[in-house]
């Protein structure tokens, strides 16, 4: 098993792009070193194992050699070239959650999510015909610098969960928030950007569910990626309805199911 550093990893993005079934945008900005992570490739130069700083990871390539997979995560799992313990492993095949199942790792769980893309012209009607005026005591405003401290209470981590620091969020990403006063209530931003593409992650504070903040955000950031010429990914799960909900009058139309897998690979000491 050999690490690929950052700058060396050109061939692993043509590989990903011709291998992967299913492309994710936080694997890729990984590749690029666009954002931090690892990369492994095996002996045989036809298995990749990518891992982001907060555990988000994919296995392609060669897939079909079962045994060959198996030794290669074995060493995976076992390295301590990278830091992370829980594990979440995007579109994982059968062959390998049966595999990973039967080794009782520590909160094992297999869930299902959806990869969704968005239709831009449902997406117009929709933003058109449906506008949400919020109460004057609120504010929808750009996310800036100054709004990093007053996310804490979302548990998003915004300098440091996918992007290295909040200038790095500010400079490569961008985002929208409602405010109340200074606190930061509901936040849509891009979690990543790579090749056009940008990672949408929202949340709303759970006092403030019953507004429809999540679909004001939501509405301003996408009209921003339109403007800038990016694509907005959605991806969650298929049993958080909430999301669905908004992903659908939004225009976002199913694109993948997969598996998603979660575990801790180790007990930590």
């Amino acid at each position: 098993m050999i690490r690929i550093l950052p700058g060396q990893r050109d061939f692993i993005y043509h590989l990903y792009l011709r291998s992967a079934k299913i492309k994710f945008p936080l694997i890729m900005a990984v590749i690029k070193g666009l954002q931090d992570g690892e990369v492994f490739i095996n002996n045989g130069d036809n298995l990749v194992f990518v891992i982001n700083k907060f555990g988000f990871c994919q296995i392609f390539g060669k897939l079909d050699d079962l045994t060959a997979v198996e030794d290669f995560i074995e060493k995976i799992l076992l390295t301590k070239e990278y830091k992370n313990n829980y594990l979440l492993w995007y579109d994982v095949s059968e062959e390998i959650k049966d595999s990973l199942r039967q080794q009782n790792f520590e909160n094992y769980r297999d869930r299902i999510r959806i990869q969704m893309k968005l239709d831009v012209e449902s997406f117009k009607q929709y933003s058109t015909g449906n506008k949400i005026q919020i109460d004057q005591k609120f504010n929808l405003e750009k996310l800036t610098i100054n709004h990093i401290p007053y996310t804490s209470h979302l548990g998003l981590d915004l300098d440091k969960r996918f992007w290295s620091s909040a200038e790095d969020l500010i400079s490569n990403g961008f985002g929208y928030c409602i405010t109340d006063q200074k606190k930061v209530v509901s936040i849509c931003y891009s979690a990543c950007i790579v090749d056009r593409i940008t990672e949408i992650d929202v949340i709303t504070d759970k006092e403030y569910q019953s507004n429809n903040f999540g679909k004001v955000v939501t509405d301003a950031f996408i009209h921003d990626c339109i403007k800038k010429g990016y694509k907005p990914n959605w991806d969650c799960f298929d049993y958080n309805t909430p999301s669905l909900k908004i992903a659908g009058k939004m225009g976002f139309v199913d694109s993948h199911y997969y598996t998603f897998v979660s575990f801790n690979r180790y007990n930590p000491q």
